[in-house]
């Protein structure tokens, strides 16, 4: 793990040693320049989350991924500083019943430090602000809400808090160790499955410190600043300049072409 690479990447200034706040620092910094994003999908790109590829992709060719590859990158990170960190299942819940299969699994991350357990991850679509304690009980003021981890039918949960102060679990998981050859299927599934979200519309999706910049099937949107914006993606040249421009993904001719190509026999 090149870890002057990752430093420059994700323009993190601090130092790396295995303290809370560097793990605050490094999940904020992480949120604010690696996008949540599914182009490989739509351009037809097998997903590879293992350790080499995903550095690439991420790190070298300064693009961003899906919860695999981003969590399967903050984990190796994590790992190469010297942090005690494992992968969890988790599922984002859309009511009840939960699904709880192999197809329908979320990755996130666990770090221990000094006996407590903090819940971590950069692949969510979603900040929920600081790494969050996962049994001492502590609200994080994270992005639109605020977010705390606490019970769930034997589990735990991620939750956000509403206006009105109302509890909604974003996602459950439990705390069972995992390894990355145990989200395969389920990785599979968001590429190939005609129920796949991810193969609804293209995604790129950026979270800044004042709102999210989103880039979303025909439309580029933006909730920074004082109006929110929409922009219709009119062209091939409109798109790469938007991906370039706003999240730093450079594709190229011929990629904006397979994007197009495929992503219309996605949702034909």
């Amino acid at each position: 793990m090149n870890l002057e690479k990752i430093r420059k990447r994700i323009q993190y200034n601090g130092a790396f040693e295995p303290t809370y706040a560097v793990l605050r620092d490094l999940q904020q910094q992480f949120l604010l320049h690696v996008p949540f994003e599914n182009l490989d999908i739509h351009m037809g790109i097998p997903l590879d989350y293992s350790s080499m590829p995903v550095f690439t992709k991420i790190v070298e060719r300064n693009r961003g991924g899906v919860c695999y590859e981003n969590n399967g990158l903050f984990y190796d990170i994590l790992k190469a500083i010297g942090f005690d960190v494992q992968f969890i299942r988790g599922e984002m819940f859309k009511g009840l019943p939960l699904k709880n299969d192999d197809e329908h699994m979320h990755m996130a991350l666990v770090v221990e430090l000094e006996g407590d357990l903090y819940l971590v991850d950069v692949g969510n679509g979603k900040s929920f602000g600081d790494p969050l304690p996962i049994f001492n009980k502590a609200y994080s003021k994270g992005e639109d809400f605020e977010y705390i981890v606490d019970d769930f039918d034997g589990m735990k949960a991620l939750y956000f808090k509403d206006a009105n102060g109302v509890l909604t679990p974003r996602y459950v998981f439990d705390l069972s160790a995992k390894t990355r050859e145990d989200f395969r299927q389920a990785c599979r599934y968001i590429e190939t499955s005609p129920e796949s979200v991810f193969r609804k519309n293209t995604l790129a999706s950026l979270y800044q410190t004042d709102g999210r910049i989103t880039l979303a099937g025909e439309y580029f949107k933006s909730s920074n600043g004082i109006l929110p914006c929409s922009v219709l993606l009119s062209s091939k040249e409109v798109t790469g300049s938007l991906l370039k421009k706003q999240f730093g993904i450079i594709l190229s001719d011929e990629e904006l072409e397979l994007l197009e190509l495929k992503s219309s026999e996605l949702i034909a």
